[in-house]
């Protein structure tokens, strides 16, 4: 066990270990990838978890396959798009995603002219959708635990909200980078609208010449 150190309220304490984030990445919600999980080598009581271990790398499904799958559906299961084409019923999941967003309501209103208009705007959307949900993912999980820390009279209290803050800075950062790539989302509707002045030609959408 380490040796005491006087914490802020000159108590004698173990020092704090701390494991700075960095493990995934904005990217990594959004597009998926490798990313490693750590664990409490010696349990989560409250006098626990002072050493933190490597537990095990995992594959994470990223917001933008997560959305493709449910919106387009796979070879095993039908997406919102084609259930929405054909009149069949849809999940409460699948209404709740839609009534979440404008994307939801579009969708609908593109239904009865069949598949392909949706998947166009589905596709062209997908990249902006995925990015907006992980960047309200991370905003109120960061927003939450600043929120359980700062109400928190614990001795390390101030030592785990700087660590907050350094992460949050950092993650603010790759937002910013990520954003600056992507088309703005008044181009969702833009494209939508040009969707909706060539459905009466149906030709042009099924040859894709938009």
């Amino acid at each position: 066990m380490a040796p005491e150190e006087e914490n802020g309220d000159g108590e004698k304490s173990n020092p704090i270990e701390s494991v700075m984030g960095a493990s995934i990445n904005f990217a990594d919600l959004i597009d998926g990838g490798s990313v490693t999980l750590f664990r409490c080598a010696d349990g989560t009581g409250q006098d626990e978890c002072l050493e933190m271990v490597k537990d095990e790398d995992v594959t994470l499904v990223g917001f933008k396959e997560r959305f493709r799958e449910m919106l387009i559906g796979t070879t095993a299961s039908m997406g919102i798009v084609q259930k929405l084409a054909n009149q069949i019923e849809l999940s409460d999941e699948e209404r709740a995603f839609l009534a979440s967003t404008p994307f939801g309501g579009m969708l609908y209103k593109l239904a009865p002219y069949g598949e392909t208009a949706s998947t166009l705007l589905v596709e062209d959307s997908i990249e902006r959708l995925a990015f907006d949900m992980a960047y309200i993912t991370v905003r109120d999980m960061v927003r939450a635990a600043l929120t359980a820390v700062q109400q928190s009279d614990h001795s390390y209290a101030n030592q785990l909200n700087e660590i907050l803050i350094a992460s949050s800075e950092r993650i603010d950062s790759e937002v910013q980078t990520r954003a600056a790539s992507l088309s703005p989302a008044s181009d969702i509707m833009k494209r939508y609208q040009v969707l909706l002045e060539v459905l009466p030609n149906k030709d042009v959408i099924v040859a894709g010449g938009l």
